[in-house]
């Protein structure tokens, strides 16, 4: 497995991996909108707050993070934010830490002093606490429908 770069022309793969980590997401009962999809691909890959890796096997993209920079309402500081990370089920043999590691890399060389990441399962909040990721917020959401 390698890692490389998001590029302008993996947005069929990225959208391809959204649909395939659909059965994953806390939102998987919500119907994907397809266009929404590829515009926020669109956004992603042009954004220059944002960054985004492949995770491939040969030429077969087997897994994607994307970070987003921001800076803290209060304090100014540099974060980066996850914006998604998924990795397909066959190729979850740690090898998505080799995303994690290039995007920790990269914000750090571009001036992130934290990143925060998603956890949406206590799987995913164990592995965050194994990899030194602290919890410093809990979200709850309420449907308005």
């Amino acid at each position: 497995m390698i890692v490389r770069e998001l590029a302008p022309s993996d947005k069929t793969a990225i959208v391809a991996l959204a649909l395939e980590s659909w059965s994953d997401a806390p939102f998987r009962n919500e119907t994907p909108d397809m266009e929404r999809i590829g515009k926020a691909s669109d956004w992603f890959i042009a954004s220059p707050d944002a960054k985004g890796w492949l995770l491939c096997d040969g030429e077969t993209v087997r897994g994607v993070l994307g970070v987003l920079f921001t800076n803290h309402m209060f304090t100014g500081r540099r974060l980066g934010i996850q914006w998604w990370w998924w990795v397909q089920p066959g190729a979850r043999n740690g090898s998505g830490l080799l995303l994690l590691r290039e995007a920790e890399k990269w914000a750090r060389e571009h001036g992130a002093t934290a990143l925060q990441l998603l956890a949406p399962s206590p799987t995913f909040r164990s592995l965050c606490e194994r990899l030194d990721y602290s919890p410093i917020e809990m979200m709850y959401q309420k449907e308005l429908v």
